[in-house]
């Protein structure tokens, strides 16, 4: 059994970079990032 689970952020502002952080491997997370989106199509 695979025990990664994949992520998608919906929302790109301020906050998005902790919640981002939050599945750093450092953190023994084991996540995939698999999508984003914003409702603001030139954020990045």
């Amino acid at each position: 059994m695979n025990d990664q689970i994949k992520v998608g952020i919906v929302g790109l502002g301020r906050i998005s970079s902790l919640h981002l952080e939050a599945y750093n491997k450092k953190y023994n997370v084991d996540a995939e990032l698999v999508a984003v989106c914003d409702k603001n199509k030139n954020r990045e």
